[in-house]
């Protein structure tokens, strides 16, 4: 039921003092939930209910320059704070009645604003919001009010956003008219005080939203920005603020077609990063900025020598890092898993033996390793921050970002935390089921090829021309031989999907610019083709494939081993080892339905032979 605007009329906010002091939403939403307590105890349930709309509509949070203008501030579990969808239809209109006596400034103009959210005819609604936001950047750079978090600056950072907001709202409901005399005033001020303050990030801030609204000419904003930056080196302040700075005067510069103050803008944004290194300790974190100031240098172009010289740096500066690294240890006891191996294997003829390798271990649920990513991510601080992932040389090899983004968990980050805890998931695996079973089936069989031809031979994975490979591969790989197993058996999984894909009439090669025709790498079809290799195998067991074989951070094991990193101690690792059985469990598996018929009859037969 909407609140009426007699009932938000009737509250009485001017001479309520404790509420025009509030500097922020925070402080306003907490002194109108505390109105909304009072009211319930005096018994007066309109007024209750009034003051708690109030104070939930404060608590949208703000994103400006993002799309959509606002996110809730909680979503917990399937459920979220208010936002101002919510309030469509009656409770709009109600508000957009109210709203000319909605007092303080900072309330007046979340109540026009989210009558301005949801119904973009009421221009006249807008024109208060923006006069209400840029009425509390007054207040709030005159101090007569201040945010209840921040310290004491001389500008505070929500006039930043109230002014961007209030910029958006009169780009929308002024659409082709000049800008409000009071927002060019207010854009002055803000201006004029961030570049004579040191408050850098304001400044950059303000430059932007002048550049992009015309507000300032891109002229004008280099110009002061080269003037503000070279004061700020002058000074030596902090490197991280000297670059923002900086990047707002290439940018600027770039507008106006100034290559050589471009440049040299650069150069300075560069030795920014670079001076930030005397700002940090570890040379891991050195090697980062080392690693932004070559990025950046690249995407700016013409700095070729500099960046073959800060590679040279780069180079050193990883090694060093390496030995900053720590390794952790988690001791599992699995004697119990290993003596249910030993039982479930102990009275098995060869035949049953080979079917029950299959099954040892199940293929993951994508389902079930994005719950375990989603409660990590409530649980662990560290999932707000992205990590970079290196080789054994301190190279960096991949980047998972920070878990969310717009609120949503990343899908990037989603996919890295598949592949880290199934990295977890193998060793266990491996130590518990996989390795046992294969010493006891080793120590219990003469193993050789012929325990696989007939599973390969009839096997619809295994392409032809493949079936000694293969063989000689699982033999290998069941008598304790990986090095020779993974080398043989790895490569073997492109040609089996190019041959299964061809089987369903799916080829996949592909056309070059030049008309020459190319098969597809094992990248190359989970990127064009996943939709027909998840008709083949599911979602579920094409993903495994990705992470196993292919997706970075992770053991990325065909380009590991085309490219020739796999070493020695490799191809002893929990992830080279599954691979191997994984390999058996996918050529064996589509004959589970008819195996007495197809390789319990083929075995006796050899085994009868000899």
């Amino acid at each position: 039921m909407a609140i009426s605007a007699q009932q938000l009329k009737s509250l009485d906010l001017d001479n309520r003092v404790a509420l025009q002091t509030c500097g922020d939403y925070f402080a306003l939403e907490k002194e109108l939930e505390d109105a909304a307590k009072a009211s319930e105890a005096a018994g007066d349930q309109n007024s209750m209910n009034a003051f708690r709309l109030l104070s939930h509509i404060c608590t949208f949070s703000m994103r400006t320059n993002e799309g959509d203008p606002f996110t809730p501030r909680f979503i917990i579990d399937g459920r979220r704070s208010p936002m101002p969808i919510d309030y469509t239809g009656e409770q709009t209109t109600q508000f957009s009645e109210a709203t000319e006596f909605i007092s303080p400034p900072l309330l007046q103009a979340r109540v026009a604003d989210t009558v301005w959210y949801n119904d973009r005819s009421k221009w006249q609604i807008a024109l208060i919001a923006i006069s209400a936001y840029f009425e509390s950047i007054r207040l709030l750079l005159s101090k007569a009010i201040r945010p209840q978090f921040e310290p004491d600056n001389d500008i505070y950072h929500d006039a930043f956003d109230y002014f961007e907001r209030g910029l958006e709202i009169a780009a929308q409901a002024n659409k082709k008219n000049p800008f409000p005399q009071v927002l060019v005033d207010t854009f002055e001020v803000l201006y004029q005080r961030t570049k004579e303050s040191p408050e850098f990030i304001g400044f950059s801030r303000m430059a932007e939203i002048g550049g992009r609204s015309g507000l300032r000419t891109w002229e004008q904003i280099a110009n002061d920005a080269f003037g503000v930056a070279t004061q700020a080196d002058e000074r030596k302040q902090y490197p991280a603020f000297r670059q923002r700075i900086w990047e707002v005067a290439a940018t600027a510069y770039k507008r106006i077609k100034d290559k050589d103050q471009e440049r040299l803008c650069r150069i300075k944004v560069a030795d920014s990063m670079l001076a930030m290194r005397s700002c940090v300790t570890g040379a891991g974190a050195q090697a980062s900025w080392t690693m932004d100031a070559i990025g950046y240098l690249r995407d700016a172009g013409g700095f070729q020598k500099r960046t073959e010289e800060l590679t040279l740096e780069l180079r050193a500066l990883q090694v060093e890092a390496l030995e900053e690294m720590v390794t952790f240890e988690y001791p599992m006891d699995l004697s119990e898993e290993w003596q249910e191996v030993q039982v479930t294997f102990a009275d098995l003829t060869l035949s049953q033996a080979l079917r029950l390798l299959v099954g040892l271990v199940p293929t993951p649920q994508i389902k079930d390793l994005d719950e375990r990513a989603r409660k990590s991510q409530e649980s662990f601080l560290f999932s707000q921050f992205g990590s970079h992932h290196l080789d054994d040389k301190g190279k960096v090899i991949s980047v998972t970002p920070s878990a969310k983004r717009n609120g949503e968990l990343d899908e990037k980050w989603l996919k890295d935390q598949r592949s880290s805890n199934l990295s977890f998931d193998r060793k266990y695996l491996v130590g518990s089921r996989i390795e046992p079973a294969r010493r006891i089936f080793a120590a219990k069989f003469p193993v050789g090829t012929y325990c696989f031809d007939p599973i390969i031979s009839a096997s619809p994975f295994v392409p032809p021309g493949h079936e000694f490979l293969y063989s000689l591969g699982f033999s290998s790989f069941f008598q304790g031989d990986y090095i020779r197993a993974a080398h043989v058996l790895i490569p073997q999984l492109e040609a089996s999907l190019r041959h299964l894909l061809e089987a369903v009439g799916t080829p996949s090669e592909k056309i070059k610019p030049d008309m020459l025709q190319e098969d597809r790498s094992l990248s190359g079809m989970l990127t064009s083709m996943r939709p027909q290799i998840e008709q083949l195998f599911g979602p579920d067991l094409t993903e495994e494939i990705d992470l196993l074989f292919n997706h970075k951070p992770g053991p990325s094991l065909r380009h590991e081993l085309a490219h020739g990193k796999i070493t020695t101690g490799h191809c002893f690792h929990d992830d080279v080892i599954y691979a191997c059985w994984w390999m058996y469990r996918m050529v064996a598996t589509p004959l589970l339905k008819h195996w007495n018929e197809i390789v319990e009859h083929s075995l006796a037969r050899s085994e009868g032979s000899t």
